[in-house]
């Protein structure tokens, strides 16, 4: 499994205009979430995560809503697991939402929530 650390670099390389590069690490990490077997619960949020991260990515506006679609469907599949006891997910339904109208309103502009 692909360490967080490995996309939380794609806001820095955004923010200094290497989306490009941005892409390309957070695709290849959802690429590797999403590979094989069907996924855990830590799987599907951590892809989910990275879909997100994904569609905030600039100038690149057809792709971030595929990602948004794909962080969707992942929470979708994680409603199906049970929480164990002091966990929870970071992607959410309404986290997807959220990222949605910021796709929507920047279509491939810089922005951050």
């Amino acid at each position: 499994m692909p360490q967080r650390a490995d996309w939380a670099a794609a806001p820095s390389l955004r923010r200094t205009g290497r989306a490009g590069q941005a892409m390309h690490l957070l695709q290849e990490a959802h690429a590797q979430l999403t590979a094989g077997a069907p996924p855990t619960a830590p799987f599907l949020d951590a892809a989910g995560m990275a879909a997100l991260t994904t569609a905030k990515t600039p100038h690149f506006p057809a792709p971030a809503g595929d990602f948004a679609a794909q962080a969707e469907e992942a929470a979708h599949r994680l409603t199906a697991h049970p929480h164990t006891a002091g966990t929870s997910w970071e992607l959410s339904a309404a986290q997807c939402a959220l990222y949605r109208v910021g796709v929507h309103r920047h279509g491939g502009r810089s922005w951050r929530l």
